[in-house]
């Protein structure tokens, strides 16, 4: 199986369990991604996707949960919905920008993690417009 199929299969397991809800497989299957990165090399900008992923399925569960709206300990510092969908949105704009700027991972698998961190990008930055529809069209 080439590195190009096996990176789509992981987006599609990824994005198919979150327009599911099952936003606790979508982080288990970033978070095994992240692993095998550690243990061998891998493309630069797949490697840049995988944390961001990981931070949107924690928000994405936190934000249906409606656990921000739950009371906190004293001075306990949680980000909020808002601020980790922002650092997710400029994250991946950034990576978007690296991959294009520095020509890093200029074959197809570069042009599938720019547009990858293109869309999510734009799922960040509006989150209420569901990330089912969003996440259909970045898989396909």
């Amino acid at each position: 199986m080439s590195a190009h199929t096996r990176e789509l299969d992981i987006l599609g397991i990824y994005f198919t369990s979150l327009s599911t809800f099952s936003h606790d497989k979508a982080r288990e299957t970033a978070e095994k991604e992240r692993e095998c990165l550690c243990r061998g090399s891998a493309s630069s900008a797949w490697a840049h996707l995988i944390p961001p992923l990981i931070q949107l399925a924690g928000v994405e569960k936190q934000y249906l949960n409606a656990a921000f709206l739950q009371p906190r300990g004293f001075l306990r510092r949680d980000g909020s919905p808002k601020n980790v969908y922002e650092s997710i949105h400029n994250e991946m704009q950034r990576v978007g920008c690296r991959i294009v700027d520095l020509g890093m991972d200029v074959d197809s698998l570069g042009e599938l993690a720019t547009k990858v961190a293109r869309d999510v990008a734009m799922l960040a930055k509006t989150p209420t417009n569901g990330s089912l529809r969003t996440t259909l069209r970045i898989v396909s």
